[in-house]
């Protein structure tokens, strides 16, 4: 699969959106993935594919071009912990952390 980068290898990876680089879910599924974090309003998502496919998906805006201000992160942090999806995420990739 082009495009993905393995932070944890085989537990937590990263790739452009779709916006950027057209992906196949099926084939992002494939490889395990199961959980989708968009940093850029969820640009082309597709979210009833994502959906049919059993992807958690949640969506943080963050900007494109600068590292977020710490005033922004304290901002977007409520409420992407209460963003569908995002509890059972971060106690996926929380679970992949600590088995490293």
């Amino acid at each position: 699969m082009n495009h993905i980068f393995w932070l944890l290898p085989g537990r937590l990876a990263g790739r452009p959106g779709p916006n950027r680089e057209p992906w196949d879910l099926s084939a992002v599924r494939g490889l395990g993935i199961d959980a989708v974090l968009s940093v850029n309003d969820g640009e082309d998502c597709n979210r009833a594919e994502l959906a049919a496919l059993g992807f958690d998906h949640c969506v943080v805006p963050l900007p494109p071009n600068e590292p977020p201000q710490i005033a922004r992160v304290r901002e977007v942090r409520p409420r992407a912990m209460t963003a569908r999806g995002w509890e059972s995420l971060s106690r996926r990739v929380l679970a992949r952390l600590r088995e490293s």
